[in-house]
């Protein structure tokens, strides 16, 4: 099964770790993806919850 990392924060955009994780995921054979996920400082909780409801494998936190 296909694990899920994810970076969060607001703004998202400017992240390049989805880029390098993914590319190192592939390099590897690592069957597993690395989102960016624009969550806003009032929705961490919440967030955090749903994260570990779907079972993602982990996630980091950006800042501008």
């Amino acid at each position: 099964m296909k694990k899920m990392y994810g970076v969060i924060g607001d703004p998202i955009a400017h992240s390049m770790s989805p880029v390098m994780h993914n590319d190192l995921f592939d390099f590897y054979g690592i069957d597993a993806s690395y989102l960016p996920l624009r969550v806003m400082r009032d929705d961490l909780e919440a967030a955090v919850k749903g994260l570990k409801a779907i079972g993602a494998s982990g996630f980091n936190v950006t800042i501008p």
